[in-house]
């Protein structure tokens, strides 16, 4: 029957697969015969549309931090084109210990169209690369996966890869995805609203911590005094880095304080991690009689959390 403009069409013959009937963000005319999508990213929720999402792991300083980036694009990406996905924008993050890659192949809940396997997203730091890599850019800050194998169209991806979080407090920077090879342009990448990437805390000690304890409660007796401390951001030598422990309210060295003159006292742990000079010798403490402060002075690396 020839069809009218402005009539409904058609209703699909028995047995003819519904590839529109449920697929995120369909519209009119999707299902019209060799309707072709331009290049480009779809939601992976709606199916209009946008880059996609981006969230991560941790807000700690200087803490390996899992970013994990959820996408879709209505064209396959070629490993014959050299295509590859480029994040970028990721603002002073760090290359990390290990540049792997996690990556998966997700359907929406809402999908139900035509029914096809679809294997895990194989990327690599470069054409042909070792497999689940990345190549970390450090000039641009941005990363860049390689398609390994072809991508699906319309199919949802995700990459998780690892950065190294700044020392330093920040916001969450604006990040964007593109693709190249076969070009779609740089786009905002939507952010998780409770775990915005590369937004970094402060550094401070966590909740219970520090915790301090002594070893008599005698007068005049010496006094073994015990701090266990976590701090959520690293702490290096040679960057005059030190910890000041105050409040000691009527003690003084075993040996007796001389007023004026700081005293180096010996730390029972033996760990290390300090001295009472910067870059001095491990495992002294220096004691200030006159303000009642202890002062150490980091001299090895010491992890954050």
């Amino acid at each position: 029957t020839p069809r009218t403009w402005g009539a409904s069409p058609p209703p699909p013959p028995p047995g003819a697969p519904p590839c529109t009937e449920g697929v995120a963000g369909a519209r009119v005319g999707d299902a019209e015969p060799l309707r072709i999508f331009g290049l480009a990213f779809l939601c992976p929720v709606s199916g209009q549309e946008c880059a996609g999402y981006i969230g991560h792991s941790t807000f700690n300083p200087g803490a390996v931090n899992t970013l994990t980036v959820t996408l879709s694009t209505t064209t396959p990406l070629t490993k014959a084109a050299n295509a590859s996905f480029v994040v970028s924008g990721l603002l002073n993050a760090k290359e990390p210990p290990a540049r792997s890659v996690v990556s998966t192949a997700i359907a929406p809940p809402s999908l139900s169209g035509c029914p096809f396997d679809i294997p895990p997203l194989l990327v690599s730091e470069s054409p042909g690369g070792p497999p689940n890599t990345f190549f970390w850019e450090e000039a641009t800050t941005s990363a860049h996966f390689y398609v390994l194998e072809d991508t699906e169209p319309g199919q949802v991806y995700t990459l998780a890869f690892n950065l190294t979080n700044p020392l330093a407090q920040q916001n969450s920077p604006l990040v964007k995805v593109e693709t190249r090879g076969l070009p779609i342009g740089s786009l905002l990448l939507s952010k998780d609203p409770d775990n915005p990437p590369l937004a970094v805390t402060a550094g401070f000690f966590p909740f219970g911590y520090p915790i301090i304890g002594q070893s008599s409660p005698l007068p005049s007796a010496n006094n073994l005094i015990t701090v266990t401390f976590r701090a959520t951001v690293p702490l290096f030598p040679a960057t005059g880095t030190f910890i000041t422990m105050s409040g000691f309210s009527g003690a003084s060295s075993a040996d007796g304080d001389e007023p004026g003159e700081p005293t180096v006292i010996v730390e029972e742990a033996s760990s290390g991690l300090f001295s009472s000079t910067d870059g001095g010798s491990p495992n002294t403490l220096l004691w200030d009689g006159d303000t009642k402060t202890l002062t150490a002075w980091v001299v090895a690396p010491l992890l954050g959390g």
